[in-house]
């Protein structure tokens, strides 16, 4: 079996079926008989080299979501920490009930789905500091898909979003080694002032972490 994702990742894998069981809010796990698992030995371009495993969320027919099915009323939540975490802080997958997410901070924004087995969003704008770069009227619902791990922004975005970074961030530039990255500058973390950036959703706004921005 060949897998591939929205990113180019992909997993030379044997396919078989088991019984995948998990664990619960109860603390009594639950099998889950005949589930389709793929065993991977062949995997390339993953951002992690440590990572054990994919799990598909996707609307693809053997997706783990798509195997709950109604037993978990099509409902699923993750809260990932940055990679770059130390200790015992792990990440978190919910399903059912237990996957709502509510509370102080919480928003929502609607998911858009394609033909595809993706999930999509709307972006509708950008803002950096006060400056806002607007792209209602000049894309389609559904322009930010949820399926890779770097998010790829509106190709007609990026030209008010660099200037309003350039605008906002008063270092000397420095060509990126790699050759991969357009804007870099030249700073220890102590003299560099990060500014506020904020996506601006369908009926959502939220507030990017320096993490979620710089490399």
């Amino acid at each position: 079996m060949d897998y591939y994702d929205g990113s180019g990742s992909s997993s030379d894998a044997d396919f078989a079926v088991d019984t995948l069981t998990l664990g619960s809010t109860t603390s009594r796990p639950v099998p889950l008989p005949k589930s389709n698992i793929g065993c991977g030995h062949d995997n390339e371009r993953f951002t992690n080299a440590n990572c054990s495993g994919i799990v598909g969320l996707g609307r693809g027919a053997i997706s783990l979501v798509s195997q709950l099915g109604s037993s978990i009323d099509g409902k699923f939540s993750y809260c990932l920490i940055p990679f770059t975490s130390h200790g015992n802080t792990t990440s978190k997958l919910n399903f059912g009930s237990n996957a709502v997410v509510s509370g102080s901070g919480a928003v929502s924004t609607p998911l858009v789905l394609g033909q595809d087995s993706y999930y999509y969003i709307t972006l509708e704008a950008i803002s950096v500091g006060r400056k806002i770069i607007d792209l209602t009227g000049a894309s389609e619902s559904g322009n930010l898909e949820k399926g890779i791990t770097v998010t790829s922004l509106p190709e007609q975005l990026y030209p008010g979003f660099m200037s309003a970074l350039k605008d906002e961030i008063h270092l000397p530039y420095v060509d990126d080694p790699t050759g991969q990255l357009i804007l870099c500058y030249k700073s220890s973390l102590d003299d560099f002032r990060i500014p506020s950036i904020t996506a601006h959703f369908t009926g959502a706004d939220v507030e990017l972490s320096s993490n979620h921005h710089l490399h």
